[in-house]
């Protein structure tokens, strides 16, 4: 046998190999992608008509109202993980999809103002009056921040508190161009893509999601059970591929014109200096845009803020009581 044979042999066992490798990982697959679409389905959202069409939410608890605003590749689900451990007992959680994610329809004309002005619909339909907003970020950028700057400045009338929490700020998210682009349009007509990203490289999931190298290190196992079920609500991906795309060429570089030299309602905003994503020194510059604000930063957290759940929690508790009792005193 000569050296070429052996040579197209090795080639061809290999290519062989590969196939039979990538065949494992597409039943596999195809076998766990069912339970995401099933998780989204088995959920008890509901789906309310306004004045700008129907949106998907879900709502729990009693006491003041307080819209979550899911992030990037999010969608009801992913608010519900991130809304974890905010008490039911003393606000009543209202979380929707935005246009485009699941059962949400995007509208012809779609921006993050007007998904501001849906959010004051819903609490009309809802006969709800006023309602502190938190726009949160997930999934790599920050794109749940704009909507809800917009809601505090377009309805400050209906909006008692402004909470940021490692949201998008300006000059940091220009439209996906060049690879970029074709990476995100990839991602997003796929669900087998991300899945396989998840299975096959999880650091680099971390990565996406703003989890610094050396926060992925020193993880707890709390947190990486938290994570594992903040990461669930990726998927299914094609339900949400209208919003993800909404949300990387529109909804994202909006944000370079909010006013925030208006913003009147009182604001909260919570950032950390190791975030990979929105800079530190820009959300800092931000919050010096906006009168009064109250900044809390972190040395360490990454843009999931991990390891201080309690902390923002109890920030966020007595922020949101000191100006109810301001505005009601």
């Amino acid at each position: 046998m000569t050296l070429l044979q052996i040579i197209g042999i090795v080639v061809i066992l290999s290519g062989v190999t590969v196939a039979l490798f990538l065949l494992i990982l597409y039943l596999h697959f195809r076998s766990e992608i069912p339970e995401a679409y099933r998780r989204v389905s088995e959920k008890t959202s509901r789906i309310i008509g306004t004045r700008y069409g129907p949106v998907e939410f879900i709502s729990y608890g009693q006491g003041h109202p307080v819209i979550f605003v899911h992030g990037i590749w999010g969608g009801f689900d992913q608010g519900l993980v991130g809304a974890q451990g905010i008490s039911e007992e003393k606000y009543r959680l209202i979380i929707p999809s935005r246009f485009g994610y699941l059962r949400t329809p995007l509208p012809d004309q779609a921006s993050a103002a007007l998904q501001a002005d849906q959010y004051a619909a819903l609490l009309d339909a809802m006969n709800i009056r006023k309602a502190v907003i938190v726009g949160t970020s997930a999934g790599g950028t920050s794109a749940g921040g704009t909507s809800a700057v917009q809601f505090a400045i377009r309805h400050p009338h209906r909006c008692s508190v402004l909470i940021l929490k490692s949201t998008n700020v300006p000059e940091n998210q220009p439209a996906p161009s060049g690879a970029g682009r074709v990476m995100m349009n990839i991602l997003v007509t796929s669900d087998f893509f991300l899945w396989l990203l998840m299975r096959c490289s999880p650091s680099t999931m971390m990565s996406i999601a703003g989890i610094p190298g050396n926060l992925q290190k020193t993880i707890t196992q709390e947190q990486r059970e938290w994570y594992a079920a903040f990461c669930q609500t990726f998927l299914p991906t094609v339900p949400r591929s209208k919003g993800i795309l909404f949300d990387a060429y529109i909804s994202n570089p909006e944000i370079d014109t909010v006013p925030f030299e208006t913003i009147t309602v009182p604001t909260l905003i919570f950032h950390a200096k190791d975030d990979p994503l929105p800079p530190y020194a820009s959300a800092e510059k931000m919050v010096g845009r906006i009168a009064d604000a109250v900044f809390v930063g972190y040395e360490h957290g990454g843009h999931l803020l991990l390891g201080h759940d309690d902390d923002t929690r109890k920030k966020m508790d007595q922020f949101i009581a000191d100006c109810i009792a301001i505005t009601t005193g």
